[in-house]
């Protein structure tokens, strides 16, 4: 079969999935995970869920991510970023199809056994971004009650 073919048979299997089944509806559904809301709404890097799903928050990246959300803006970021994760992670060369993601460490393990290399902009990058943004998004919402 031809790579091509295989992509656009992976693009519609993905579409159906995504039109035939319902988001998450959290806390904790996309693998089991739960989410640490035990804190008040704090949205900087040091936060409980910064600290729970970002394996640096404080790295550039994610702390520039992390102080420009709040309750305005979380909301798409937790129904689509971890979707769009899993999307990524579906074309793996390994795919880690039933991981649960608990916080940061599972995020980078299941990224580790399905792909053998990363660096900038590679799919491995983009999955460990989205999905840690995504849970973050939707450990915040709980958290500040948005």
């Amino acid at each position: 079969m031809k790579e091509s073919q295989l992509r656009k048979i992976i693009r519609e299997s993905i579409g159906e999935l995504m039109n035939e089944q319902p988001l998450p509806q959290w806390p904790g559904e996309l693998g089991g995970a739960s989410l640490n809301t035990g804190s008040a709404c704090d949205t900087t890097p040091a936060s409980p869920c910064a600290q729970q799903w970002f394996q640096n928050p404080n790295a550039n990246w994610a702390a520039n991510w992390i102080n420009n959300r709040d309750c305005s803006n979380y909301t798409w970021p937790a129904n689509n970023l971890s979707v769009q994760a899993l999307a990524i992670m579906a074309t793996a060369p390994n795919p880690q199809p039933n991981f649960i993601y608990n916080n940061a460490s599972d995020i980078w393990g299941a990224a580790n056994n399905a792909w053998t290399t990363g660096g900038a902009g590679s799919d491995k990058n983009k999955f460990i971004g989205k999905m840690a943004k995504g849970r973050y998004a939707e450990c915040q919402k709980a958290a500040c009650n948005c």
